[in-house]
């Protein structure tokens, strides 16, 4: 249940940091950084599918233990920080190597990341299950850090870019996996057999390849078109 009377509707914030307090609450920011509303969520993937309109951007503890399981809710999102990978970034970054997050002693957010858990939508943030060393930090404190290094850093827009494209990558990921891609070398073989023909011998086109070469020097009356060639 939302704490004031701004709903999805309404613009909103640009962040939205999920926090576990312990019961699971949705800060909302502004541009700023400045504190719109805190929202107490009781089903998240409801939650994110109505704020999800207004493209916020998500900013979470771990995208491999969050999205999946919206997934499985059939919920999608655009845009997210993932706080354990921009953590990494921005410790390791040379455009941010004075920031206090860089010099910091080492913390919860620079543990290996949590083992894979089973996907299931009813029990996202569970908290009777035992929390990860990132699951016992605090994500609102961790996103204002990360933000004042960003402001900080010899090249804001580009370290930025790089943060907003590494938790981008992260949602990928978490919809392939989800998805499932049939990576296993039987099922490559039968679909590109099914697609290009058995298998060619050593240098040699596959059949449906070599069919469409001889339509395509036909109809470009080229009888030694090499569509490989470069030129």
């Amino acid at each position: 249940m939302s704490v004031d009377v701004a709903g999805p509707g309404h613009t909103g914030g640009v962040y939205i940091v999920l926090i576990r307090e312990p019961s699971l609450v949705a800060i909302r920011l502004d541009d700023d950084l400045t504190e719109l509303a805190r929202d107490e969520v009781t089903d998240l993937p409801s939650y994110v599918g109505d704020w999800e309109r207004q493209t916020p951007r998500w900013v979470w503890d771990d995208t491999s233990r969050v999205y999946p399981a919206l997934l499985a809710a059939r919920v999608r999102v655009e845009r997210c920080f993932d706080l354990r990978l921009t953590h990494a970034i921005l410790r390791a970054s040379t455009l941010t190597a004075a920031s206090a997050l860089a010099t910091a002693p080492r913390g919860p957010w620079d543990a290996p990341p949590p083992a894979e858990r089973r996907v299931d939508p009813g029990a996202l943030f569970d908290l009777d299950e035992p929390p990860s060393a990132v699951e016992t930090a605090d994500p609102l404190a961790e996103f204002l850090a990360q933000r004042a290094a960003v402001a900080e850093a010899t090249e804001p827009r580009r370290i930025d870019r790089l943060l907003a494209a590494e938790s981008a990558g992260a949602l990928i990921a978490a919809e392939m996996a989800f998805a499932g891609l049939p990576w296993r070398a039987d099922i490559h073989d039968e679909l590109l057999t099914a697609l290009l023909g058995e298998r060619p011998r050593e240098g040699e086109r596959p059949a449906v390849l070599a069919s469409l070469l001889e339509r395509l020097r036909q109809a470009l009356e080229a009888p030694d078109l090499n569509p490989d060639s470069p030129g």
